[in-house]
C-alpha cells in the first residue's frame, strides 16, 4: 500500500525552478534508517493516529531534554512540540539526509548542479545511471592524545593517520547532520585515485546500535574495491582482498597489497578488477558470514585459471588484532586453492 504524504512531492532545487519528484518506495523501513543513523527512539502507538517513533528532537537549534519529536510510521510525517510539523522530505531537507536508502525507489530527474546542498549528481554516459559523489564531511585533524588517536592506536593503526589521510568528526554538520559524529573518516578514491567519491565514516564507539560503518546515500560500494588504485599503482601481481577498510589499511601499512569489499561479499564489478592480477590472496573472517563470502568468491575465481590462496587467521582473530610476524606465517602458508571445488575444513 502506497504511503500517503499531505503535501506535494514537488520541491524546489534551491529555490529555483529545476524540481525532483520523490516517491518514497512501500518498503522503505523507517525503524531501520534511524537504527543505522545512531537515533534512539520509543514506539508509542495511537488508536486515533497510527505509530509514531518517539525521540529527542533532532533539529540543532533545539536542545531537546525530553523527547518531543515524534516520525509517524505510516505517513512519515513529523511532529515537534516546539519546533513544528512537516513531511518527510522537509525532515531530510532541513537534517542533510538523503530521503532513503534503497535501489528500487521511483523518482523522476531534472537535471540541476546542486542538490540541496548535500550531493553533487553525476550522470554517466555509458548507462545514463546517477551516480553520486558524497560532499566532503566537517572533519577536523585527528590530535595525538585524543579518543581519535587512541582508538586508532589500540588497533595499530597510528601510521595511517598520514598514509590514508584519515580525519575525525566531532560535530553536527550542516550536510550530515550527527551522522559522523564520534567517527574517523577515511577517504574512499575513484578508480584512477584522482577523486574521492566518498568518505566512510567508521564509529568508535562500542555499541550494537551503533552502524559500525557510515557512507552516505547513493554512493555505489559494489563498483569500487578500496585501496585499488594503489594496488594498481605498486604493479604487484599479487593482491589480498579483506572484508573491511581497517583490515585493507593494516595490509598496505605492513608491504602487502591489500584492497576490501566493504564488507563480507562482492559484486561482479569487483571481481573483473580482481582478475587484472595473477595471484588472488583471499582474507576473510572465519566466521558465518565470511565463510560463505569466501566460498562464494572462490568458486567465481577458480574457473578463470588464476591462481587464488586463502590466509587462515584463527577464528576469533583478524588483521587488526595480530602482529606483523603472526600474518606473516599465515601469509606464508596460505593454502592454495587448485582447481578442486571441495569444503574444507574450517
Amino acid at each position: 500500500m502506497p504511503r500517503s504524504l499531505d503535501i506535494d512531492n514537488y520541491y524546489s532545487i534551491n529555490g529555483g525552478d529545476n524540481k525532483i519528484k520523490k516517491i518514497i518506495p512501500p518498503n522503505f523501513d523507517i525503524e531501520k534508517y534511524l537504527i543505522d543513523k545512531g537515533i534512539k527512539y520509543k514506539i508509542h502507538k495511537s488508536s486515533r493516529n497510527g505509530t509514531w517513533l518517539q525521540m529527542r528532537c533532532p533539529f540543532p537549534e533545539h536542545d531537546d531534554k525530553k523527547p518531543s519529536f515524534s516520525i509517524n510510521v505510516e505517513s512519515l510525517a513529523y511532529n515537534c512540540y516546539v519546533c513544528g510539523k512537516g513531511n518527510w522530505f522537509k525532515l531530510c531537507k532541513k537534517l542533510g539526509w538523503k530521503d532513503w536508502e534503497s535501489d528500487d525507489v521511483l523518482v523522476g530527474v531534472t537535471p540541476a548542479a546542486d542538490w540541496n546542498n548535500a550531493m553533487k549528481l553525476l550522470y554517466s554516459n555509458d548507462n545514463k545511471k546517477e551516480v553520486y559523489v558524497a560532499l566532503k564531511p566537517k572533519n577536523k585533524k585527528i590530535v595525538d592524545g585524543d579518543k581519535f588517536y587512541n582508538y586508532l592506536k589500540g588497533r595499530n593503526l597510528v601510521k595511517a593517520i598520514k598514509t590514508f589521510n584519515i580525519r575525525c568528526c566531532t560535530d553536527w554538520d550542516e550536510n550530515y547532520g550527527s551522522i559522523y559524529k564520534n567517527r574517523i573518516t577515511i577517504p574512499v578514491h575513484d578508480l584512477d585515485g584522482k577523486n574521492i567519491i566518498w568518505y566512510e565514516g567508521r564509529s568508535i564507539v562500542d555499541d550494537k546500535k551503533v552502524l559500525k560503518y557510515y557512507r552516505p546515500d547513493g554512493v555505489e560500494k559494489t563498483r569500487l574495491l578500496f585501496n585499488y588504485h594503489n594496488a594498481k599503482k605498486s604493479g604487484s601481481k599479487k593482491i589480498i582482498i579483506a572484508e573491511g577498510i581497517l583490515h585493507a589499511i593494516q595490509l598496505w601499512l605492513w608491504g602487502y597489497v591489500g584492497v576490501c569489499t566493504f564488507g563480507a561479499g562482492i559484486s561482479l564489478d569487483q571481481l573483473e578488477l580482481l582478475l587484472e592480477f595473477d595471484e588472488i590472496y583471499i582474507c576473510f573472517d572465519i566466521d558465518k558470514a565470511g565463510i560463505k563470502a569466501y566460498d562464494e568468491l572462490k568458486e567465481l575465481i577458480i574457473e578463470t585459471g588464476i591462481k587464488i590462496r586463502r590466509i587462515k587467521i584463527p577464528r576469533g582473530n583478524d588483521v587488526n588484532t595480530i602482529s606483523k610476524n603472526q600474518f606473516d606465517e599465515y601469509y606464508n602458508n596460505a593454502v592454495i586453492i587448485n582447481g578442486v571445488l571441495k569444503r574444507e575444513k574450517m
